[in-house]
C-alpha cells in the first residue's frame, strides 16, 4: 500500500486510500487462491502470464477491472522487485486489438511433445524427470488440471480402484481458486488406456518409494533429489520448450493444455451424436481416431447413449469452473467447426443451379465435381482457382521436430544413444527400461553398452597404458560410458551439422565412412581432435572423405611433424612429399612442428590433420574438439550395434 500512496498508479495518478485498499484486497485473494505461499519475485515472465490468465478467465462481469488491477500490481513488482515487464495485451487491456488466447494442440502434437521431452535434457538431471513431465502434460491435456492442482497432487487424492479417479480438493499447501474447483476427475473416462497405465505405474512406484523410506506425500516427488514435488521453475520451462518444438508455435504454454482439454472433449462428445466433422482432421490420424471413439467416451461418462444437453455443463464441471459461460467464452474454440458440421447435416442441399450461378463456372463442370466429391470438392476447386484473392490465417512456425525428417533424426539418434549410456552408467537404469524408452530391443541395447565398454577398454601405447578414448567423469570420480556432450549452443550446432554430413557420407560411400570411424578410434588422442598419419594413402583417404562431406579446404589444417632426420633429404623435400601426395594447392598451408624426441618419425615424417570449427569460431579448439569427438565416438558405438 505504501508504494501506491507514494508513487500513485502506473500513469502517475494519485490514488485514494479506498482505491488502494480495494486493489490490495481483490488482488491478494485471487493470487493466494492461485499460487498459495509461493514467492512471486522468483517467477519468470511465462509463469506470470499463466497466473494472470488463470485469474482473468475465472472472471465474468469484473474481468476488465481485475485486468487493470493486475496491471497496476505488476507495475509495482517491476519497480520494487525488478520482476520482468509484462505486455498488457496478455491482460486484454492494450489500446489495439488483442488476440484471443485460443491456442490448443492436437493429440498428434501431444505425442510429438512426448518425443521432444524424450530428446530433452531433463533425464540428465534425473531419469524420472522426463517421465514426470510427460505425465503432467498428459493429465493436463486430457483432464484439464491447472498447474498448481497437478503439481501438488497427493497420493491420497488418487483413488486407484477398478475405476481410477482423482479428487481435486484443497489442502495445507494448496488452496483452490473457488468452491467449484473441488471436483472428481474420472481418469478411467478421460485418459487413453496406455497413458492411464503409465500413470498407474508411476503411482505404484511412488508408493513403493514411500513404503521403503517415507519422504513426501505428493505424487510427483523425487526423493533422490530431495524434491518434495518437482520445482515449477525446472519442469514447466522444459514442457514449454517441448510444446513449442513439437508445434512450431512460440506462444504455447502449459495453460494451453487446459484449453485443449475443454475444446477437444466438447468436440468429442458432439462427435458421439453427430459424427466426426469431415476433412478437418484427415491430416491428424491420432486425433481423428480419438474423436471417432467419442461414442465409447460418452457411454463411460453418462452410462447411456441418449441425446443430452449436458455436454457444456459436463466440461464446466471437469475444469472446475463456476459457470458454463466462462468455459464457453474462454476455453472452447470449436464453435465454428461445430456450426459448419451441423449446418451440413440439417440444411437442405443447395440446388445445383445456385452453385452454377454462384461460382460462374460451366454447368457441366459444376455437375461433374458435385457428383464426384460433393460441395466440399467444389469449394476446394474454387479456392485453388482464386487463391490469389484468399486471405489465409497466420500459420504456425517451422517445426523444429519433424516426424520423418531423416537429417533431423540423425543427430537425434546420436543424442538418444548418448543418453542411454549416460543413464546406464550414471543412474544404473536397467537395460529393459532404457530399451523401451529409446525404442530399441534389449539385444540392441546390450550391444550398444558392450561397444562403449570395448572403447573404454582401449589403451594407449605409452608406458602408463592410459585410456586411449576420453570419456566423461561423474562428480564422484566414476568414469562413465559416454564422451562429454557439447556444452555450448555453438558446439551443439557444430556436432549436429557434422553428424548430418557424416551420415550423408555413410549413405553415399560406406567404405569411406567406415574408414573414418575406424581410423579415429585407433589413432585419436585424448586432448586433441587432430589425427596423425604415417603414410600418404591413409592421410589422402581421410582428406578426400572430408572433402566429400563438404568441409571447405580452408577449414582443414595440415601440419607436418618431424623428428630426428636419419636420411639425407632436406626438410623441404620431405615436406614436399606430403604436399604432392595430397595434391595440395599453393593456397593451402602446410605447417610444421618438430617433435622433441630422439626417435625418427619415418623417412618423410608424419602428417597431422585437424578440422576447424567451420560454423562458428575457427580458433576455438576446445569447442570443435568436443563436438567432433562426440560425433565420431557415438557414431562408432551406434554403427557397430546395427
Amino acid at each position: 500500500m505504501l508504494f501506491y500512496i507514494q508513487h500513485g498508479s502506473s500513469f502517475h495518478r494519485t490514488l485514494r486510500i479506498s482505491t488502494i485498499r480495494n486493489y490490495v484486497s481483490r488482488i491478494s485473494t485471487r493470487l493466494y487462491g492461485t499460487i498459495g505461499d509461493q514467492d512471486l519475485r522468483t517467477f519468470n515472465i511465462e509463469a506470470f502470464e499463466d497466473i494472470y490468465t488463470q485469474i482473468l478467465e475465472e472472471e465474468d462481469k469484473s474481468r476488465r477491472t481485475i485486468a487493470r488491477i493486475l496491471s497496476e500490481f505488476h507495475h509495482y513488482l517491476v519497480k520494487e522487485h525488478q520482476c520482468p515487464e509484462l505486455d498488457n495485451s496478455v491482460l486484454g487491456i492494450s489500446h489495439t486489438l488483442t488476440s484471443v488466447d485460443a491456442n490448443i494442440i492436437s493429440v498428434d502434437e501431444l505425442y510429438r511433445t512426448f518425443t521432444c521431452l524424450n530428446q530433452g535434457d531433463l533425464d540428465l538431471i534425473h531419469p524420472d524427470l522426463t517421465t514426470i513431465a510427460k505425465l503432467l502434460t498428459t493429465i493436463s491435456f486430457f483432464c484439464g488440471l491447472r498447474r498448481s492442482e497437478i503439481l501438488k497432487l497427493r497420493m491420497i487424492d488418487v483413488h486407484a480402484s477398478v475405476a481410477p479417479e482423482l479428487i481435486i480438493r484443497p489442502h495445507a499447501t494448496r488452496r483452490l481458486k473457488t468452491k467449484s474447483s473441488t471436483r472428481r476427475v474420472l481418469l478411467y473416462c478421460l485418459l487413453p488406456k496406455e497413458l492411464l497405465q503409465a500413470f498407474m505405474d508411476w503411482l505404484e512406484k511412488r508408493k513403493q518409494q514411500e513404503q521403503n523410506k517415507p519422504y513426501s506425500e505428493y505424487v510427483f516427488s523425487i526423493p533422490d533429489k530431495q524434491y518434495a514435488f518437482v520445482p515449477e521453475e525446472l519442469i514447466f520451462p522444459a514442457i514449454h520448450r517441448a510444446l513449442r518444438q513439437a508445434t512450431g508455435d512460440e506462444s504455447l504454454r502449459f495453460h494451453s493444455l487446459r484449453h485443449s482439454c475443454a475444446s477437444w472433449n466438447i468436440l468429442r462428445l458432439m462427435c458421439a451424436e453427430h459424427g466426426v466433422p469431415q476433412q478437418f482432421f484427415n491430416h491428424m490420424p491420432f486425433t481423428k481416431q480419438w474423436l471417432e471413439s467419442g461414442t465409447q467416451f460418452k457411454q463411460k461418462l453418462y452410462l447411456h447413449q441418449k441425446p443430452t444437453r449436458k455436454h457444456l455443463y459436463t466440461i464446466t464441471a471437469m475444469l472446475g469452473h463456476a459457470n458454463p459461460s466462462i468455459t464457453l467464452e474462454h476455453y472452447i474454440h470449436w464453435c465454428d467447426v461445430l456450426l459448419h458440421h451441423n449446418l451440413q447435416h440439417h440444411l437442405k442441399p443447395i440446388e445445383k443451379q445456385i452453385w452454377v450461378n454462384a461460382t460462374q463456372m460451366k454447368q457441366a463442370t459444376v455437375y461433374r465435381i458435385l457428383k464426384s466429391g460433393g460441395s466440399d470438392a467444389l469449394i476446394t476447386r474454387l479456392r485453388k482457382k482464386h487463391k490469389d484473392k484468399l486471405v489465409y490465417l497466420q500459420k504456425r512456425g517451422e517445426l523444429e521436430y519433424i516426424d520423418n525428417n531423416e537429417t533431423y533424426n540423425v543427430y537425434s539418434n546420436l543424442l538418444d544413444i548418448w543418453k542411454l549410456l549416460y543413464l546406464y552408467s550414471k543412474h544404473s537404469l536397467n537395460l529393459e527400461t532404457l530399451a523401451e524408452r529409446y525404442g530399441l530391443t534389449t539385444d540392441e541395447t546390450k550391444q550398444i553398452v558392450a561397444n562403449a565398454q570395448n572403447l573404454q577398454g582401449l589403451k594407449s601405447n605409452d608406458r602408463h597404458k592410459s585410456p586411449r578414448i576420453r570419456f566423461m567423469t561423474s562428480n564422484d570420480g566414476r568414469v562413465l560410458l559416454c564422451p562429454r556432450k557439447p556444452t555450448t549452443y555453438q558446439g551443439d550446432a557444430l556436432a549436429k551439422d557434422f553428424a548430418i554430413r557424416l551420415n550423408t557420407l555413410k549413405n553415399e560411400t560406406p567404405e569411406a565412412y567406415t574408414f573414418m570411424l575406424d581410423y579415429y578410434i585407433q589413432h585419436s588422442r585424448q586432448k586433441s581432435n587432430d589425427l596423425v598419419f604415417r603414410n600418404i594413402e591413409n592421410a589422402n583417404r581421410f582428406y578426400q572423405a572430408l572433402l566429400q562431406m563438404g568441409i571447405v579446404k580452408k577449414h582443414i589444417i595440415f601440419t607436418w611433424l618431424y623428428g630426428k632426420n636419419i636420411d639425407k633429404l632436406s626438410n623441404a623435400q620431405r615436406k614436399q612429399h606430403w604436399r604432392k601426395g595430397l595434391a595440395l594447392t599453393k593456397h593451402q598451408k602446410l605447417g610444421e612442428k618438430k617433435i622433441n624426441n630422439t626417435r625418427p618419425l619415418g623417412k618423410y615424417g608424419q602428417l597431422s590433420i585437424r578440422i576447424q570449427d567451420y560454423l562458428n569460431n575457427p580458433s576455438n579448439l576446445s569447442q570443435s574438439t568436443e563436438a567432433f569427438r562426440f560425433v565420431f565416438l557415438v557414431s562408432s558405438i551406434f554403427s557397430q550395434a546395427r
